[in-house]
């Protein structure tokens, strides 16, 4: 039976050098958007808090930010599981992470 991690998930891709995180094994999480990209200004208030979820993502479960606002991920190792795992497809006679 695979287990629910990011190793084993659709949505994961492994770093590779020389992104940030490719020496730790790290990897990012395709299931988690950006914050500006899943916002829209509330109004004239210039204010990380005053913008309201677009409609196409409701129900998003987690987004990234960062203080600059336009380079966040959600990096985790290949041993990180969450609620939100999609089995890759394994093709047969390859082995599982």
């Amino acid at each position: 039976m695979t287990t629910r991690t990011c190793g084993n998930c659709r949505l994961w891709e492994v770093r590779v050098k020389p992104a940030v995180g490719w020496m730790l094994g790290l990897g990012k999480c395709g299931n988690v958007p950006k914050y500006f990209d899943v916002t829209d200004d509330a109004g004239d208030v210039d204010d990380l808090n005053a913008r309201v979820l677009k409609a196409e993502f409701q129900g998003t479960k987690a987004v990234a930010l960062d203080a600059s606002g336009h380079c966040a991920e959600f990096l985790t190792t290949a041993g990180f599981g969450c609620l939100a795992f999609e089995a890759k497809v394994v093709a047969p006679g390859e082995a599982e992470v």
